[in-house]
């Protein structure tokens, strides 16, 4: 293989292919490389394999065809070594680097990178004065959000101020995870998504800050690249990609450095983001460095507040509670996904409260007002379409996926080719994960593709242990949903002696046989004692009290003074000043 690596290109050019047997390089249409560079003549020169030999040759082109500094006479044609560079009119060149274990002679044109040590696998910066081939229709996306982030209205309100941010950034970059992250304190906090994880890489920090300008870098997912083929796309495997395309670029204001935009593509597919990636995103970057002073950020940060103190009243209303820090950050996480149209696939434990969390997903989201539709596997082989119709602008959550025959999968995978998930909200709950789903009941993999876009994990029985009693409650008032008391305060207390149950299953089996074993409301202390030695052995450690009524995202200003680990949003509004504890 002949690879012909970019050094200089004064204006953009078009490549008409990937590879090719010949290549001719001028100003025509015709050429398989062509530039609209008045210097480089109509038919300029020709690359072409002979014995194994790259050879260049000069169709008497005007300003003429350099190879290492030498002019080349027209119609001559002159063999490339690796290494050389060749000149064309003196405004595009590139160098030769030729793999001689390649199995065709062929030659490709790549553009410049760097190889890396360890991860990184790729490193693509722009030179400065360089713009690639434009997209017309990425650039005027790229237009349409600027005007739109210039509105005063929007800039009034930092909140819509970031949704018209990131839904057009979306569209000029493929709907990858992109992120507002500010620089506060040698610490960088993510504006955006509201309580988000930075997806900031340290090797793209680096590169980033070492040019001062947008780089995209290629890392390898350590983790994941012993499980999968490295030939493989996400579509032949449900592993995990062992590519990681990350790009980022820095926003100023004047000289001072104010935070990054920062994205990433984790779809197994190599070189997730080119040339014309990185020029639109350090436009967008410039342009945020000058609108940024303008925007209001006490209503930027007011949304984070807004959005908590929503979150936990739903959840109350909804009896989802309690002070475990895994049931604070699932709920974060169907917070942050409620704005959003694309499906949700809720991993939840048999017997846990997968119902009430997609019901708290459809209360946060925009269409709370329209109906939450309940499917079981049955039913969506016998009436989708029906409900389809019913739940148009609301929510379909579909119970006990892995129960779907053959035919309900077609059903569900035609519904979502035919354009539903823009019309309604699909939310899919299974105790099992994707890749089980594929191997234990033959989904295919393109379907799960579909469903599993954005996968919620609910936390077992385990994980809450600090909500034992917060649990008991709410199912002992699905048993007797007239009961206002089902146990004593004393008797609560009581499971924090003993071992925790196997499963959401167990627990309410525990306390079906509770109530029936105490015909009195609440039921006392001492008959909840009888059952739990009964059927649990003693805990080893004394855990500590539950007050309840508990606050899920465990914020410490509604957990009537109790000491629990903050979540992710509860810090960010510490950190910003917005609550006083």
């Amino acid at each position: 293989m002949f690879k012909l690596v970019r050094v200089k290109a004064c204006t953009a050019y078009h490549v008409s292919n990937k590879i090719f047997d010949s290549l001719c390089i001028g100003r025509g249409k015709q050429n398989d490389l062509s530039t609209t560079d008045r210097l480089i003549s109509s038919s300029h020169a020709r690359l072409f394999v002979r014995d194994g030999v790259l050879l260049v040759v000069d169709l008497d082109s005007r300003n003429g065809t350099e190879v290492s500094g030498q002019r080349l006479t027209p119609f001559e044609p002159q063999s490339l070594m690796h290494g050389q560079v060749v000149e064309f009119g003196g405004r595009l060149s590139f160098r030769l680097e030729v793999s001689p274990d390649a199995e065709y002679p062929l030659i490709s044109i790549d553009e410049p990178t760097e190889q890396g040590s360890g991860s990184v696998l790729r490193i693509l910066a722009l030179p400065d004065g360089v713009t690639p081939v434009l997209d017309a229709g990425r650039l005027l996306a790229l237009h349409q959000l600027l005007l739109r982030l210039m509105e005063p209205s929007l800039m009034r309100h930092g909140g819509r101020w970031l949704e018209a941010l990131v839904s057009g950034a979306s569209r000029l970059f493929k709907r990858p995870e992109l992120q507002l992250i500010r620089r506060e304190n040698e610490q960088n906090v993510v504006l955006f998504p509201l309580g988000g994880e930075s997806n900031l890489r340290a090797e793209t920090l680096e590169e980033c800050l070492k040019r001062g300008k947008a780089v995209a870098v290629e890392l390898l997912n350590v983790s994941e690249f012993q499980s999968v083929d490295v030939h493989q796309t996400f579509d032949a495997s449900m592993h995990g990609s062992p590519f990681v395309g990350t790009l980022c670029a820095p926003i100023r204001m004047g000289q001072q450095l104010w935070g990054y935009l920062s994205a990433v593509s984790e779809n197994g597919v190599r070189y997730s983001f080119d040339e014309l990636d990185v020029w639109l995103l350090d436009q967008l970057a410039q342009a945020l460095g000058t609108l940024l002073p303008l925007v209001s950020m006490t209503q930027l940060l007011g949304s984070h507040r807004d959005l908590y103190r929503r979150t936990a009243r739903e959840a109350r209303a909804l009896t989802l509670s309690g002070s475990s820090t895994a049931l604070g950050f699932c709920i974060e996480q169907l917070a942050l996904l409620a704005p959003q149209q694309e499906p949700v696939y809720l991993l939840a434990p048999a017997g846990s409260e997968v119902r009430t969390c997609a019901t708290l997903l459809h209360a946060l989201s925009h269409r709370a007002g329209n109906l939450f539709e309940l499917l079981g596997a049955a039913q969506v082989e016998a009436e989708l379409e029906q409900s389809l119709q019913y739940a148009i602008g609301g929510t379909l959550c579909i119970e006990s996926l892995e129960a779907l025959g053959e035919q309900g999968q077609a059903r569900l995978m035609q519904a979502l080719d035919d354009g539903w998930e823009r019309q309604l909200r699909f939310v899919f709950c299974t105790p099992y994960p994707p890749d089980q789903l594929a191997e234990i009941f033959s989904f295919p993999v393109p379907l799960l593709r579909r469903l599993a876009k954005h996968v919620i994990r609910l936390p077992d029985l385990l994980e809450r242990t600090a909500d034992l009693a917060t649990i008991a409650v709410s199912l002992a008032l699905e048993l007797e949903p007239r009961c206002k008391q089902p146990f004593a305060e004393d008797a609560l207390a009581l499971f924090n002696e003993f071992e925790t149950p196997s499963s959401f299953v167990a627990l309410r089996e525990l306390v079906g046989d509770a109530l029936a074993a105490d015909e009195a409301r609440p039921v006392s202390s001492k008959s909840l004692l009888t059952v739990l030695s009964a059927r649990l052995p003693r805990s080893s450690f004394q855990r500590e009290q539950t007050v309840l009524p508990a606050t899920p995202g465990v914020h410490p200003c509604e957990t009537q003074g109790q000491q629990c680990p903050l979540s992710p949003i509860a810090q960010a509004l510490l950190r910003a000043g917005l609550f006083e504890c």
